[in-house]
Parts: C-alpha cells; sequence; structure tokens
C-alpha cells in the first residue's frame, strides 16, 4: 500500500520567482528612502541652526553682553568665510564687541560640523551674527541657506532680521 504524503514548502521556481519580486520593489523603494533621509538631514540641520541662533540671542539678553555665532573651522576662531558654516559653528561672548574671538572671551558653545551632503551658507558678507544685549541683531539682516549636495531636496532659508526674529522659509526644488 502506497503511503500519500502531503508535501508543502516551495518549489525552487517560486522562491526565486518571490526572490526577485522582492529585489524589483526594494530598487524602487531604496532611492526614495535615500531622498527621504537626506531631507530629514536638512531638516536637523535647520533645526540645530534654530536653536542655537536662539541660544545666541538669549545669552545676550541674559549676560547684558554682546555674544556672536560665527562659522569656525578650528572650534576656536571665526572662519571669514561665509560659505562655510556646515564645517562647524561656534558662539562666544563678545568682550570687546569686535566679532572675532579673541584671547580670553568666552566659548558658550561649539556646533560640529554638519553631514557631509548638507551645505549652508549665509548672505554674501555675513561672516557672523552678532546680538546686542537688548536682543537685536547687529548689522543687516541676515538670511542662512541650507541644501543638500547630494539629493534635489526643498532648499530651507532661515532670515534673521536686525530686530532678532527668525523666520524660516523651505524653497521648493526643481
Amino acid at each position: 500500500m502506497e503511503v500519500v504524503r502531503n508535501q508543502s514548502g516551495a518549489t525552487l521556481v517560486e522562491a526565486v520567482s518571490s526572490l526577485a519580486i522582492a529585489v524589483t520593489l526594494m530598487s524602487l523603494a531604496v532611492p526614495s528612502m535615500q531622498q527621504l533621509l537626506a531631507q530629514q538631514r536638512l531638516t536637523n540641520a535647520v533645526n540645530i541652526m534654530v536653536g542655537h541662533i536662539h541660544y545666541t540671542r538669549l545669552e545676550a539678553v541674559k549676560r547684558v553682553s554682546y555674544v556672536t555665532l560665527c562659522p569656525s573651522i578650528n572650534n576656536q576662531d571665526c572662519s571669514n568665510d561665509y560659505l562655510n558654516w556646515h564645517k562647524g559653528v561656534i558662539i562666544f561672548v563678545d568682550d570687546d564687541e569686535d566679532g572675532r574671538r579673541d584671547n580670553g572671551e568666552q566659548i558658550l558653545r561649539v556646533i560640529h560640523p554638519f553631514h557631509s551632503d548638507i551645505n549652508i551658507y549665509s548672505t554674501t558678507g555675513r561672516r557672523r551674527i552678532k546680538f546686542r544685549p537688548v536682543g537685536t541683531a547687529y548689522g543687516s539682516n541676515v538670511t542662512i541657506t541650507l541644501t543638500s549636495s547630494t539629493y534635489n531636496v526643498h532648499i530651507k532659508q532661515l532670515k534673521l532680521s536686525n530686530h532678532g526674529r527668525l523666520k524660516t522659509l523651505t524653497i521648493e526644488s526643481n
């Protein structure tokens, strides 16, 4: 007498077909996931910059002193390049109100470089943001632009008025 056994499982052809479908679906999802991650990195950089600009203003008012936020490559001195905010930023008490960190001027915060695909630059000629003891920004209005260098994501801008008010804008990318 012959015993009938129920077979369970998949044949090799079925397994390979399922794998091919899964690989095809993953290849469609990965580029959009990378763009989503790039957008999230950009949003994170915006949030970090907004927080530090607010912190700089708060410290100026709290200390009744000039406090400056500027790009810095070495975490000690201000860089003279308005194109390199993404390489690092420092916030310091500007005792002599000259916009440059001198020996003895206290560093309040060091912001380390942002992710390698984030670019941050300010309005031409605005190499620093300096707040007065009353909370107003010294100099002209400044726009800080944040972009992703590898993915086509929305551009973000932070616009700071002389009154110390900060506005965040999203610019649609093409």
